[in-house]
């Protein structure tokens, strides 16, 4: 007796206007640590127009239909492009060195629990604003920072940003005489990848995410998302979880 395998959908990740239209031009991949995480999953990645979709399979002739089932939260990591150049021109926000040249969308809360299925948005507010704004690094990079003070920074700090007060690394600032600038090593190697802050202890000195992934790092990605699942894929809503990235036009 044959049988078909069934494809559901888990989940979709949709780039929009404020008004809910398609934004063209967008490309999504999965990093190869993704790839082989859906894999073990028996998960499938579709790249669409605008998005991506990811499926589920069962067996109906599997003592556990569902196969490669998810009993623990895992993190699949996505980087996007979009091809067309002007497009920052026509919506926000400006990205810029201060703010991070790159995109970072996920779907937790502040406190880093996956949001309940009703929030569809991955994004801070309702569109992509500088608090989604994102520098990527390798996990060891150098850190620049302005010294003129006064007083000069005397220390990086990272952070676990979803619990603030986790201090996950510091490292000091050498500050030479005379000069405007300073640049230190920060070396996450020994943290897994995935996004932190990164602060001085100058007076008034902002808080910047960051992205430290070795993989990441060496692509031209436009920005990354993250979508975390911890529960078994047959759990999803019918049709799967519906995500979205919405931006503004200027």
């Amino acid at each position: 007796m044959s049988f078909v395998l069934q494809y559901l959908r888990l989940y979709t990740v949709a780039m929009q206007d404020a008004d809910g239209e398609a934004l063209p031009g967008f490309a999504f991949t999965p990093t190869s640590r993704t790839r082989r995480r859906l894999a073990d999953h028996q998960l499938v990645f579709r790249s669409r127009e605008a998005g991506f979709e990811v499926y589920y399979r069962l067996n109906p002739q599997a003592g556990d239909p569902l196969l490669g089932r998810i009993t623990q939260r895992v993190r699949f990591t996505f980087l996007f492009t979009q091809r067309d150049a002007g497009f920052f021109t026509r919506y926000e926000p400006m990205l810029t060195p201060a703010t991070g040249p790159q995109l970072y969308l996920d779907n937790l809360t502040a406190s880093g629990t996956i949001q309940p299925a009703a929030t569809v948005t991955l994004t801070a507010d309702a569109v992509v604003q500088p608090a989604d704004a994102v520098k990527i690094h390798p996990r060891k990079f150098l850190a620049a920072t302005d010294i003129a003070g006064p007083p000069p920074p005397t220390r990086f700090t990272v952070r676990d940003k979803f619990a603030p007060d986790t201090v996950v690394l510091q490292a000091p600032i050498a500050v030479t005489p005379g000069a405007r600038r300073a640049a230190t090593t920060i070396d996450l190697s020994a943290r897994p990848p995935g996004v932190y802050t990164l602060e001085t202890d100058a007076p008034g000195a902002a808080r910047r995410t960051i992205y430290a992934d070795d993989d990441v790092a060496g692509t031209p990605a436009l920005g990354v998302v993250d979508v975390h699942w911890q529960t078994p894929q047959d759990t999803a809503p019918a049709g799967g979880a519906a995500y979205v990235i919405r931006f503004r036009e200027r």
